[in-house]
């Protein structure tokens, strides 16, 4: 976190990522080349991205499921990921089996006697 604060003091109101001074921000490509060799470079081979499937667009899936299981609406989520539909948010959101138990939790509690 430090260091984006420090690139931010650095590029201003510019974008973070840039190799213009915050002009223009990185395109696509060279983002997801980067983010490859910056995983070799700490020791994940490229046999292992592959087998795991580590791609930087699994961060929206991660990041989209984490928004929602905080606490966010949906409405929310949307603003924050900029989504328009609920078919984008149900295309980014992965519930792990433990949630359904906590659904089935709440539906015994309604049939508890009061």
């Amino acid at each position: 976190m430090k260091n984006l604060q420090d690139l931010k003091k650095l590029n201003g109101d510019g974008y973070l990522f840039s190799k213009n001074d915050g002009e223009k921000p990185l395109d696509r490509s060279t983002v997801y080349v980067n983010f490859h060799k910056a995983l070799v470079n700490i020791g994940i081979t490229k046999e292992v991205i592959a087998e795991r499937k580590i791609h930087l667009h699994s961060w929206r899936h991660f990041f989209n499921t984490q928004l929602l299981e905080g606490g966010l609406s949906v409405k929310q989520k949307q603003a924050v990921t900029r989504h328009k539909s609920e078919d984008m948010t149900d295309n980014y959101l992965h519930f792990d089996e433990s949630d359904f138990a906590k659904a089935r939790d709440v539906q015994d509690s309604l049939l508890e006697p009061v």
